[in-house]
Order: C-alpha cells, then structure tokens, then sequence
C-alpha cells in the first residue's frame, strides 16, 4: 500500500466527512478552503489519492471545476501517526512543539502500542542517517537498552540521541563527530526510535 502524505491524508478524511455528513462530495473550493490552500493545490492533491487508488472520478472540465464526481473506494489507508512536533537532533535547547499534522503507514509497518512521530531539527544524528525534517517514529516506553536510538527528556528539553555507556555512566551519544555527549543522569526516556518517514 502506498504512503500518503499528511496534506493527502487530511484531504480524504475530510472527503469521507464531507461525504458522511451531506451525501455528496465537496469541491475543490471547499477542499481549498479546508486545507488552507489554493484551489490548484487540492486538486493537485485530490489528483494525488487518484492515482493511489483511493477514489475515481471523471477527468477533464468537470473534474477541474468540481468535486462531485469522486466515487471512494473502500480500502484502508494504514495507521494514521500523529506527528507531535520538532524535537531538536543537535544541543538541547528546547521541548518538544506540539503540532495537528500526522502520516499514514501500512498497519504491517507499525507495531502495536503507542507510537507518535517527531520531526528531526539539527544534524547531530547524521552519520545515524537521521536528518533534519525527517520524521522519527516512536514507540512509546519508559526504558531502553544501550544501543538504541532514543528520544529523551530532561527537565522541559527534548532531544534525539543513542543511548550509550561512557565509562561507568550512562549518555546521551550524538551520531555526529562534532558534538560531546550528554550527561543522562536527569535523562527521562520518553520512548525508543523505531522508525524514519522522509518526505521526497
């Protein structure tokens, strides 16, 4: 099944409401305005759940002009993973943002539990192939074991980093040659990394 980005996703299920609530299914201009963005812009995304079969609908003039023509397939769209906000891949300097936008993975991409998504700021996590505005998904858990890449907390900062040993004491290791580790002494866990979404 193919991913479908968060702009594709937010444009179908308000289609399936659309269609839900009235019976028929909106214009572009309504799709625009739902969205926040130009007319050319739905269509383009409306164009985009098309081709990845999620509905048919006439082309040419009408299609251009209306909406009305879409006939929803009956398939599921995968997980939707919210994406709760940037999280800094770099120095510690701030908390987690929160954000509405969200993406879609196949249900065999996504394990069971709770799980959300970050987007990466900063290049500490490089060499890890973890770059900035990519998204990592998070399972969510309170521990994890050295070696992993983690997302955590300390006091109201957030940050993305592996969690390994220096000497006796545990860090927070960047995967980036030009930054020091992090003391996790006061580090909370908030879950392990288990994914990596990249926008094209």
């Amino acid at each position: 099944m193919e991913t479908l980005t968060a702009k594709q996703l937010k444009t179908l299920r308000f289609i399936e409401s659309h269609i839900e609530k009235t019976g028929i299914a909106p214009t572009f201009r309504e799709i625009a305005e739902h969205l926040g963005v130009s007319v050319g812009s739905a269509q383009t995304h409306v164009e985009g759940l098309k081709r990845k079969g999620f509905f048919s609908g006439e082309g040419g003039a009408k299609l251009k002009r209306r909406a009305r023509q879409f006939v929803l397939h009956n398939r599921s769209v995968g997980r939707r993973i919210p994406v709760l906000g940037r999280v800094p891949a770099g120095p510690l300097s701030e908390a987690i943002e929160l954000s509405d936008d969200s993406i879609t993975l196949g249900d065999d991409c996504v394990p069971k539990g709770d799980v959300f998504g970050l987007e990466v700021r900063g290049d500490s996590m490089i060499e890890a192939g973890i770059l900035e505005d990519d998204i990592v998904i998070v399972r969510v858990q309170p521990s994890a074991d050295v070696g992993d890449i983690v997302v955590a907390r300390i006091g109201d900062d957030a940050t993305v980093k592996r969690l390994a040993k220096s000497g006796a004491r545990t860090v927070l290791k960047p995967e980036n040659s030009r930054y020091d580790p992090i003391p996790a002494d006061n580090a909370e866990i908030v879950g392990k990394v288990i994914g990596l979404f990249r926008r094209l």
